[in-house]
C-alpha cells in the first residue's frame, strides 16, 4: 500500500442534511453515531418498495430467458450484467465492466448405503466445490468429533491438525466436523492420514444444523470430498457404516464479469462503496439470494444519480459468489494498492428479503481476526467498522426493529476488502440457516425452520420475497451510505 497516511473516515462529527431533490425535510432524528440531528435521510427516503419489486422482476424475466438461473459464466449472467450496466450508464453514472476468468464445477453427489437400509439424503448431502471424481465404498471413521455440539460456533477443530489423525485406519471414509479451519486443510490431512475420501458436516449449533455447502478453495485435493447436514452426519457418526460414495467432477475456466459504477463527482480519495453479488447458484432464479441485494443497488444508485455528495460513491455488482470464486475477491486483489486505500468504506447487501428474516448486521466490533488488515489499517478499520454496525443497528432500532450480530465470514463479500484493512459492514436477511427461537422473538416468523427455504433453488422466484423485510434494509443500506458519503473526513475530525 502507499505510504501517505490514511485520512479516515470519521463518522462522529455533524452534518448538513442530504435531501432528494422534490422531497420534503424530514423531521430531526439523532444519529446513532452520537452526531447532530436529521443526518441523511433524504438517501432513506428516496427507497421506494414498487422500484425495488420492480427490479427484481426484471431480473426474474432474465432468469426465465435463460433456463431459469443466471448462474456466472452463462448467458443468463451475461444478459444480467449488461442489463445492471444499461441502467446505470442510462442514470449518467461511470461504468466498469471487469472480466475475469474462473473455475466453474459441476458435480452429481451419490451417497448409498452397502448391505444397511439408509434413508434417502436427499439436499442434505452434497459433494464440496473442486472435489475430485468417487465412485468408490468404504467404512465412515469419525475424527476428533465435538458431539454433542458446543455452546457456540468454532468450538470444534475436527481435522484442523495432522494430531486429530493419530490411528487413523487407512482405507477409510474421514467423517469430521465444520468447525475452526477451512475445508482444504481437513481434506489434506486427511489424505496424509490415508483416508480414501472425506464426509465434514454441520457443527450442530443452532445456525449450523442445515446442510452444508462448502468449497475445497480451488482443485488438487487428491480425495474425493462431500458434505452434510448435522442430523445425517450425527448419524454417520454413530452408525459408522460402509457407504459408497460416487460423483462424477467437471472444472473447466470460463469468463465471467463484475459491473462497477462511480458517481462523477465526490472525492475520488475517500470512495464509499455498496457491493452485492449478481450472479445465482445454477438452477434457481435466486431472486432473494442474489436479486434482492442487486434491486437493492439499483434503486439507491438511479434515485441518489442527481447528489453531489462530498464523497464519491461506488456500487458493485459482483460475479462467481455462488461458484465459490468471489468476483469480489478478484476485483479486491487486482485493484492497484493505492486505489484500495482510496476506498473509505463498504457495505455490503446479502438475501435482504428472506421470508423468514432476520435483520443480520456485519460484526464490526473488532472480535474478528480478519479486520486485522494486511496493511496496518487494522485498528483504523476495526473503529470504522464498529462505527458502521452502530449505524446500521441505530437505524433499526429508531425504526422499531431489532438487529443480531453476523460474523464476518468468507462468505460475505465483504470479507477481501476487510483483509485489506477497509471498513466494512452490511446487512444480511439470513439463507439456508435455521431461526431460534430468540430470533423468532424479536423478527417473528418460524423457529426452527429456515430463514430462506428457497435458497438456491427453483422456487427463490420474486412471489417468494418479503417485500417488508426488503424495504427495511434497503433504506437502513441507504440512510446508512448517505451519513457515509457526507462526512467530512480527515484526522482529528471526531
Amino acid at each position: 500500500m502507499p505510504s501517505r497516511p490514511r485520512s479516515r473516515l470519521v463518522l462522529a462529527a455533524g452534518i448538513a442534511l442530504l435531501l432528494v431533490p422534490g422531497l420534503a425535510s424530514p423531521p430531526a432524528r439523532a444519529d446513532a453515531a452520537g452526531g447532530d440531528p436529521g443526518l441523511a435521510l433524504g438517501w432513506e427516503r428516496a427507497v421506494t418498495t414498487g422500484g425495488l419489486l420492480r427490479y427484481a422482476r426484471q431480473l426474474q424475466e432474465i432468469s426465465d430467458a435463460h433456463g431459469g438461473d443466471r448462474a456466472a459464466g452463462t448467458a443468463g449472467h451475461d444478459a444480467s450484467a449488461s442489463y445492471v450496466a444499461r441502467i446505470l450508464t442510462d442514470a449518467g453514472y461511470q461504468v466498469t465492466v471487469q472480466t475475469y476468468d474462473f473455475p466453474v464445477y459441476s458435480s452429481r453427489p451419490a451417497l448409498r448405503p452397502v448391505g444397511t437400509p439408509w434413508p434417502e439424503p436427499g439436499r442434505d448431502f452434497s459433494v464440496m466445490h473442486h472435489s475430485p471424481a468417487a465412485d468408490l465404498a468404504a467404512p465412515v471413521h469419525p475424527v476428533d468429533l465435538t458431539l454433542p455440539p458446543g455452546p457456540v460456533p468454532n468450538t470444534s477443530t475436527s481435522g484442523c491438525e495432522a494430531e486429530d489423525f493419530t490411528g487413523f485406519p487407512a482405507g477409510r471414509i474421514a467423517l469430521v466436523q465444520r468447525g475452526t479451519c477451512n475445508y482444504r486443510v481437513k481434506a489434506l490431512n486427511a489424505a496424509a492420514a490415508g483416508a480414501v475420501g472425506m464426509i465434514a458436516f454441520n457443527e450442530g449449533q443452532p445456525d449450523r444444523l442445515g446442510p452444508l455447502l462448502g468449497s475445497l478453495s480451488g482443485p488438487g485435493v487428491p480425495i474425493p470430498v462431500f458434505s452434510a447436514g448435522y442430523a445425517l452426519g450425527a448419524r454417520l457418526a454413530e452408525r459408522r457404516p460402509v457407504v459408497g460414495l460416487r460423483t462424477d467432477a467437471v472444472t473447466e475456466t470460463r469468463p465471467t464479469s463484475n459491473v462497477v459504477a462511480q458517481t462523477g463527482t465526490g472525492d475520488p480519495d475517500e470512495v464509499v462503496m455498496l457491493g452485492t453479488h449478481l450472479d445465482t447458484p445454477a438452477g434457481s432464479p435466486g431472486l432473494n439470494s442474489s436479486g434482492s441485494g442487486s434491486a437493492v443497488l439499483l434503486e439507491l444508485a438511479v434515485r441518489l444519480a442527481d447528489l453531489r455528495p462530498p464523497h464519491a460513491v461506488r456500487f458493485a455488482w459482483w460475479s462467481s459468489h455462488a461458484g465459490y470464486a468471489s468476483g469480489a475477491t478478484h476485483y479486491a486483489y487486482t485493484l492497484p494498492p493505492a486505489e484500495v486505500d482510496r476506498i473509505a468504506a463498504y457495505l455490503n447487501a446479502d438475501s435482504l428479503a428472506s421470508p423468514n428474516h432476520v435483520s443480520g448486521v456485519l460484526d464490526g466490533s473488532g472480535h474478528r481476526p480478519e479486520l486485522a488488515g494486511r496493511h496496518g489499517r487494522g485498528g483504523a478499520a476495526v473503529a470504522d467498522s464498529a462505527r458502521i454496525e452502530r449505524l446500521l443497528r441505530g437505524y433499526l432500532s429508531r425504526n422499531g426493529h431489532g438487529a443480531v450480530e453476523v460474523a464476518l465470514s468468507g462468505r460475505f463479500d465483504s470479507h477481501p476488502f476487510a483483509v485489506f484493512g477497509v471498513p466494512v459492514g452490511g446487512l444480511f436477511g439470513g439463507a439456508e440457516g435455521i431461526k431460534t427461537r430468540r430470533e423468532q422473538r424479536m423478527f417473528g416468523g418460524r423457529a426452527g425452520a429456515p430463514y430462506d427455504p428457497c435458497h438456491g433453488r427453483a422456487c427463490d422466484v420474486v412471489a417468494h420475497l418479503d417485500p417488508e423485510p426488503l424495504t427495511l434494509h434497503a433504506e437502513a443500506l441507504a440512510y446508512t451510505a448517505g451519513v457515509l458519503a457526507a462526512r467530512p473526513a480527515g484526522p482529528g475530525r471526531e
